[in-house]
């Protein structure tokens, strides 16, 4: 069976506002990546919204991205990134909604244009469990 999904570490899933939503654990793994303090680390890149923490954007190019993200594309806390952005692209929404699969298919190089939306859920479904196993998130949209 022809890949599903493969990231060509383009980072145009890391654009745009919105926020990756973390926890206090994803942070502290974060900070202890980075050789930093937790409080610094917050300070630096967390802000709090409505009681969540969330990964902070910077300006590139008069556009909003994730603040990890590098000029190559890649992620400078990839080994430890938050949960959203391991199990991108198999988020429920995305794995729910052909459309929305479809539109992402126009973003995101790394979609295989050749498969079912059949094969992409059947994948997604076995990517989240090797990443979830039975483990429950409190990022319901995950």
């Amino acid at each position: 069976m022809p890949k599903v999904f493969e990231c060509k570490m383009c980072g145009e899933c890391c654009k745009g506002q919105g926020g990756i939503r973390t926890t206090l654990e994803e942070i502290e793994q974060m900070a202890k990546y980075l050789k930093m303090d937790k409080a610094r680390f917050m300070a630096d890149f967390v802000r709090r919204e409505n009681g969540f923490y969330y990964i902070k954007e910077k300006e590139r190019d008069g556009q909003l991205v994730c603040v990890f993200l590098q000029d190559n594309g890649g992620c400078a806390v990839h080994p430890c990134k938050p949960l959203p952005c391991k199990l991108w692209p198999y988020w429920k929404g995305i794995l729910s909604s052909e459309i929305d699969w479809r539109a992402l298919m126009d973003v995101c190089k790394g979609f295989n244009p050749k498969v079912s939306f059949e094969e992409f859920v059947k994948e997604g479904m076995k990517e989240r469990e090797k990443i979830l196993g039975n483990r429950q998130d409190e990022r319901r949209y995950l």
